[in-house]
Formats: structure tokens, C-alpha cells, sequence
């Protein structure tokens, strides 16, 4: 939803999640990229292991985002690509959501490697084989210029995520 209002004209930046390449009418610049992980109940037996396959995963109850997040969109093109087909049994519009479920039970969730420090029930599991990756855009129209205000916002934020990674 936030991308068409960019490609629109109607917001002049957001922070988005893009599964591969900025869509048609768009740019972006990725300020973050990194792999997922499966979350799991403490109780739940996949808490024990290391690592886990994709296709260790097919009988599980999934919880993920709406179809249009870039979370829910590597991870639909993950499982495609390993050629497991698995159920999504909640469709939820925030993490803290999804993370609350997956720790009642109600079912497992692949999401972003940051969030395995936090302080939680959970337990994340490494993925083997080609795991998905999730990434953070600062996103633009790519058919209009920027206002001075958005340019400022846009060139600090690039800047800060530039002196992090030369550090």
C-alpha cells in the first residue's frame, strides 16, 4: 500500500521491504539486508534443533503477514523456489502480533534475524539450504524530484546507514 502511494506522488518517501528489485516506478535505497530465521514456541520440538529445512516445514501451521508485505513475499518466493507448498493458518499486520501467536502456540513464523536478541519465550532457529532474506528500503518515486524536506530526510538517513557500515 505504502509503494503505490510513492509511485503515485502521493507520499514522497517510505521505508518498505522490496523482495528483489525497487517495483516499476520506483527507486530505493537498501539500508538493510539480512537473513530470517524460524521462531517457534519454547515447547514446540523445533525449538531443540540447530537448523531446519525448508521442506522440514510443510506440515507446520504458519503465521506471516498479509500477502502484499515483503516479509510474506520472501517468504512465499522461498518456499516456491524449495518447492514446498505450506499452510498459512494467521494472516497478521504487525510483528508483535505474529511473534505473540507463534509464542501461545498457535503456530511458527519465519522473520528477521534481528529480532533474536530480543527478550522473549521464543526460540529461533537457523534455516538451511537458501533461507529468505529480508531487507529495509527507504523507497522514492522515481518520476519526481523530492522536496527539500524529503531530500534532507533522505540523505541523512543514507548517510547514517553509510558512516555504520564503514565503521
Amino acid at each position: 500500500m505504502l509503494l503505490r502511494e510513492v509511485r503515485e506522488g502521493r507520499l514522497e518517501l517510505a521505508f518498505a521491504s522490496f523482495p528483489a528489485t525497487p517495483p516499476a516506478g520506483l527507486v530505493g535505497h537498501e539500508l538493510l539486508n539480512e537473513t530470517m530465521m524460524l521462531a517457534c514456541g519454547p515447547d514446540d520440538p523445533l525449538a531443540e534443533r540447530n537448523s531446519v529445512s525448508l521442506s522440514s516445514l510443510r506440515d507446520q501451521d504458519f503465521i506471516d503477514g498479509y500477502p502484499e508485505w515483503g516479509i510474506r513475499i520472501a517468504n512465499d518466493r522461498a518456499f516456491a523456489s524449495a518447492g514446498v507448498e505450506r499452510h498459512v493458518a494467521f494472516e497478521v499486520n504487525d510483528m508483535q502480533t505474529m511473534l505473540e501467536l507463534v509464542a501461545h502456540g498457535l503456530g511458527v513464523a519465519i522473520v528477521p534475524r534481528s529480532l533474536a536478541p530480543l527478550r522473549t519465550p521464543l526460540r529461533f532457529v537457523r534455516l538451511r539450504g537458501k533461507p529468505p532474506r529480508w531487507n529495509v528500503t527507504l523507497a522514492a518515486p522515481a518520476h519526481m524530484e523530492l522536496s527539500a524536506a524529503s531530500r534532507a530526510f533522505f540523505e541523512m538517513v543514507v548517510g547514517a546507514r553509510q558512516s555504520e557500515t564503514a565503521a
